[in-house]
């Protein structure tokens, strides 16, 4: 990897890595720390892996990172307790529960939003690199991977609430009483991925509509 490259990679790594130490001491310790910080090791470690053979970018591996820090929060706090609300009332003056006209947590959905939204980039440079696909074949693909995978993660929260105790599986999934919360976290995951194919496809496409303008003059 290139030196700037190799810097971003393995200074992002270590703060990711304290953050799951971090967690293990939060008010998320314990068992129910250990079930959330899995997927963010697993997932760092394949990160460090693209980036080092050369199938993400700087900017991509940037993006899925920033995932991972947002996981590491509620890995730290639980999902059901992120203080979002105190963190912008301190510094804004206003609270989210007033807009929603609801008590209700809602990092749960705000995660799975920006998994659509920040990891489309990555997973569409490694389909790129790895099956030589471009363009709208390279976005296409990326989408149907954030939705294949977000419907896996809701399976797979249903057999941790199948075979854990009610109470650690409420807290784990972040839930809280919605028997909705998968097909709202799915869809969730859809649109943020929407969102973020039709900012790629729109920055993929300029340059080509550049050149055709300079052409024509």
């Amino acid at each position: 990897m290139p030196a700037t490259k190799t810097i971003v990679v393995t200074g992002v790594a270590v703060v990711l890595l304290f953050g799951v130490v971090a967690g293990w001491f939060g008010p998320m310790a314990g068992d129910d720390a250990v079930l959330l910080q899995i997927p963010t090791v697993v997932l760092l470690a394949l990160l460090v892996v693209a980036a080092w053979r050369g199938w993400l970018d700087t900017v991509g591996f940037v993006s899925a990172a920033a995932f991972l820090a947002l996981h590491s929060v509620a890995a730290y706090y639980g999902y059901c307790n992120v203080p979002y609300d105190d963190w912008t009332e301190s510094l804004f003056g206003f609270r989210f529960a007033s807009w929603f006209d609801s008590d209700r947590n809602h990092y749960d959905r705000f995660m799975h939003f920006a998994y659509g939204l920040l990891m489309l980039l990555p997973v569409r440079q490694a389909a790129g690199r790895m099956l030589g696909l471009r363009g709208f074949a390279a976005t296409w693909v990326a989408i149907e991977f954030i939705l294949a995978t977000s419907l896996l993660y809701e399976v797979a929260e249903w057999l941790i609430a199948v075979f854990m105790a009610p109470d650690v599986a409420d807290r784990y999934n972040g839930q809280q009483g919605d028997m909705w919360d998968a097909q709202k976290d799915m869809a969730l995951a859809a649109c943020g991925a929407i969102v973020a194919a039709g900012v790629s496809l729109a920055a993929w496409a300029m340059p080509s509509r550049l050149r055709r303008g300079g052409a024509t003059r």
